[in-house]
């Protein structure tokens, strides 16, 4: 088959597809229809197989040496290495938008969001002295040529507040901490006298008997009397015991008991 067949071949193809399909086609052909060196213009018109030529439609695919493709009007450039696509129309930025956005619409977008942000912060600085009520304690000034608050304090604002806890206060709390201190130590000390108080140990003997005790800085004394029955099996037995500091002297400690043995 010459290249001429071929030619002739490759655009019989090209319009029976188009009939199958009820458009009507005229075509430059590609290098495959007739084996020569690739061009690098490629050109394909489809038109309606109806005769009125104001309704044709013309499609139009070029691509340059400068690796740029243009689609009808709207050239779109390629670097050929990474995806990179230039001669875009900066998109619609907004509520339901899907345009693309482009390098300058970021650009724009870094450089005026903390812009926006000083003004509004430098706004909120500059109203808040307005913020705080005339009768305040406080007062806050804004200076424009130096952009800095000064900060107030009323007369009434440097006034001693009262009804605190003062030094004299203070040392009263302390000595009641002593105090209760010195107490629990006196209380202990009680006890442990009284636990000492001995008993008899012959039946139908009484005792009455004395001791003392000492604990962290505080002494106790304590009396006390017991008694065990004839028969030995019952056993009476009571003191009192008492501290020699502070009011502790007027809180003695009392305590009685009563035992049965076999």
């Amino acid at each position: 088959m010459t290249r001429t067949d071929k030619k002739h071949t490759a655009i019989s193809k090209l319009i029976l597809t188009a009939a199958a399909t009820g458009i009507g086609i005229s075509a430059v052909p590609y290098a495959q229809a007739d084996d020569s060196a690739a061009t690098s213009v490629r050109k394909l018109k489809i038109g309606n197989p109806i005769t009125d030529d104001d309704n044709k439609q013309t499609v139009e695919d070029t691509h340059d040496l400068e690796n740029v493709i243009t689609y009808g009007t709207f050239p779109i450039g390629y670097d050929g290495n990474d995806t990179l696509i230039t001669h875009i129309a900066n998109g619609g930025i907004g509520p339901g938008s899907t345009d693309a956005v482009t390098g300058d619409q970021l650009y724009q977008l870094y450089n005026h969001v903390p812009e926006k942000i000083d003004k509004k912060l430098e706004e909120f600085i500059q109203g808040l002295p307005n913020r705080i009520e005339s009768e305040s304690d406080v007062k806050i000034e804004y200076s424009k040529e130096t952009s800095k608050l000064t900060l107030t304090l009323s007369e009434n604002g440097k006034e001693k507040i009262n009804n605190m806890s003062s030094s004299e206060r203070i040392s009263s709390i302390e000595q009641k901490v002593d105090k209760l201190d010195k107490s629990m130590n006196g209380g202990i000390a009680k006890a442990g006298a009284i636990a000492l108080l001995p008993q008899p140990t012959y039946a139908g003997h009484s005792m009455v008997s004395a001791s003392t005790a000492h604990y962290n800085g505080e002494q106790a004394l304590a009396i006390g009397y017991s008694s065990l029955s004839d028969n030995g099996k019952v056993i009476l037995k009571a003191g009192a015991s008492f501290n020699f500091s502070g009011n502790n002297t007027k809180k003695p400690l009392f305590g009685a008991a009563v035992g049965y043995q076999w």
